[in-house]
């Protein structure tokens, strides 16, 4: 039995370019899974699958308007400001959980929120409670 005879088995050969293609065509369809599911955990998705709008009146403790800005979380850089009346509408928000912050004087307030698609979402009337500091 010679050298060449012993490399030699009756198993069917590949060409390499089809096992090369099986290898590339894997590659590509684990890159477009990978690429679907970061896309369906961005911002952007939300944008795809539809926006609701929200609205709510900012209050003091005392129930008088507030002038605050607001900023939706987790929405890119949506924001908006209230009225002299506190009333405050955000349009195009992505549907999905998403957070309300009021700011005002440099503090701020979180409040969770449910956005419907199509849909305005009432927030209702949001208490804006400032901290004091006592003075020394």
């Amino acid at each position: 039995m010679g050298i060449q005879d012993y490399y030699q088995t009756d198993l069917p050969k590949k060409p390499i370019r089809v096992r090369l293609y099986v290898m590339l065509a894997a590659v590509i369809v684990m890159v477009l899974l990978l690429g679907a599911i970061k896309l369906f955990q961005s911002d952007q998705a939300q944008y795809l699958l539809g926006t609701g709008t929200v609205a709510g009146i900012v209050v003091d403790e005392s129930d008088r308007p507030l002038n605050a800005e607001i900023y939706v979380l987790g929405a890119g850089m949506i924001n908006s400001h209230t009225d002299e009346n506190g009333a405050f509408t955000v349009q195009g928000v992505p549907s999905g959980q998403r957070s309300v912050v009021v700011v005002m004087n440099g503090g701020g307030l979180e409040y969770p929120v449910t956005i419907a698609t199509g849909a305005t979402t009432d927030m209702g009337r949001l208490r804006f409670i400032g901290t004091r500091v006592p003075s020394k």
